[in-house]
């Protein structure tokens, strides 16, 4: 587990938005972060490879396969792709950012972070 302040790259971890299901599949369970890309100014979502799952040259090549198919997506339901990026051994997706918004639609506006079923997708109404 990332902690605020541990920085990856150009991004500075924020905040655990919490476990989200990972990639669908059934048990699995991925980490996403809120960050602050200090290069670009803004907050990303990030989103790591589970260390264990890190040297395994199979899972790896997963993780990435599965980042380039939603990055070739453009579609309002789906939050953009900003990069597949490692640092000091750590891989990591970087997916946009913004207000989470309840079951119902209500409170806040913008994008959900990226991370699984339900996250990384927009809410319907925009």
């Amino acid at each position: 587990m990332l902690t605020a302040g541990t920085r990856l790259g150009s991004h500075e971890v924020l905040a655990l938005l919490g476990p989200f299901p990972s990639s669908g599949r059934a048990g699995g369970k991925g980490e996403v972060y809120q960050t602050h890309a200090t290069k670009l100014g803004r907050d990303v979502a990030i989103k790591p490879l589970p260390e264990a799952f890190a040297h395994d040259p199979q899972r790896l090549s997963r993780f990435q396969r599965e980042a380039k198919l939603p990055a070739l997506l453009n579609h309002p339901n789906i939050a953009t792709i900003h990069g597949l990026e490692e640092s000091n051994g750590t891989h990591y997706l970087v997916v946009e950012f913004g207000p989470r918004r309840d079951a119902a639609g209500a409170g806040g506006t913008g994008r959900r972070a990226a991370g699984g079923r339900g996250a990384g997708h927009r809410p319907a109404d925009r």
